[in-house]
């Protein structure tokens, strides 16, 4: 469990920590999801990181890590969680 989840879990809450196999929703009988908390690779965003940025943006790695984010953004669209969503990132360009 990362430590974001670690810090926000209250006791006795239910939290399953996953890399979403194919058919992992159906595969648990879940039908509700209350929140997601992602944190994406931060590498290609992080402010500490800028002076590598034309690099990483040159490569395609900035891409990637861009499509990533894209990713994570249908899984919570597709899940529709009714209570909260977060994406935690460092201060950067994401």
């Amino acid at each position: 469990m990362g430590e974001v989840a670690r810090a926000l879990v209250r006791p006795g809450a239910f939290l399953r920590e996953t890399s979403w196999p194919q058919g992992w929703l159906a595969d648990n009988g879940l039908d509700m999801v209350h929140g997601v908390l992602a944190a994406c690779p931060c590498t290609e965003f992080a402010g500490s990181g800028a002076r590598w940025f034309k690099i990483k943006d040159a490569d395609g790695r900035t891409k990637k890590a861009a499509q990533l984010v894209n990713h994570t953004l249908a899984i919570i669209e597709y899940l529709q969680p009714d209570g909260f969503w977060a994406i935690e990132n460092p201060i950067g360009r994401l």
